[in-house]
């Protein structure tokens, strides 16, 4: 499909601004993309409307793909420059005309992941920080072999719920789908495979 716009863009939970989502059409499929948010294709039939939203100019505004998948987030916003009227034209002239049904029902809202992982994933990470010695009462220190494991656990964590259908099942929440969190997923293997090699490289630096 053609790229037709550039810009930012709220999936599900995840905020992505500008320029790093792109807005794709043609008469056969939808689709917005990103990096961090993952790609979140659409056919005809799978969606109800194209609606205006938000009433921030330039910056709070876009359009909404109301769709009826269900394994992606129900809230799909794409934002570019580009007024929200201008984009929905810019779709149509792609040739890409929404024809769901509107009995069919939207996907599933809230956030796909189960609170109570979330619950003891932080306090799991803030017991081992604790543990080597990170607290506010007290001077900043050199992370120590907790904030390692830490950051292995990270980034195991991450991996292991992209590519294990066990941890996928123990993770999110039943009728939910990875593809929603696939970008926040990506971002947390960089953000802890860079953190790793940077506590590698001054470990080494330390031993000479």
């Amino acid at each position: 499909m053609p790229v037709i716009a550039t810009g930012g863009a709220r999936v599900g939970w995840i905020q992505i601004s500008w320029p790093f989502v792109r807005l794709s059409a043609s008469a056969t499929g939808l689709a917005v993309a990103g990096r961090l948010v993952g790609t979140h294709s659409f056919k005809p039939s799978d969606v109800l409307a194209l609606e205006p939203y938000g009433l921030i100019p330039v910056v709070g505004r876009g359009v909404r793909i109301v769709h009826a998948r269900t394994d992606c987030p129900s809230t799909i916003v794409f934002r570019s420059i580009d007024s929200p009227g201008r984009l929905i034209a810019k779709i149509r002239a792609a040739g890409f005309v929404p024809s769901a049904p509107p009995a069919v029902a939207p996907g599933p809202s809230g956030a796909p992941v189960r609170w109570s992982v979330l619950v003891v994933a932080i306090i799991v990470w803030n017991a081992l920080l604790l543990a080597d010695g990170f607290v506010v009462w007290r001077a900043p220190k050199a992370p120590g072999p907790l904030t390692f494991l830490a950051l292995v656990l990270l980034l195991l964590g991450a991996s292991s719920i992209k590519v294990s259908s066990a941890a996928r099942r123990w993770v999110l929440k039943p009728g939910r789908s990875v593809e929603e969190i696939a970008g926040i997923l990506s971002l947390l293997q960089l953000l802890a495979g860079l953190m790793l090699a940077v506590l590698g490289v001054l470990a080494v630096a330390a031993g000479r």
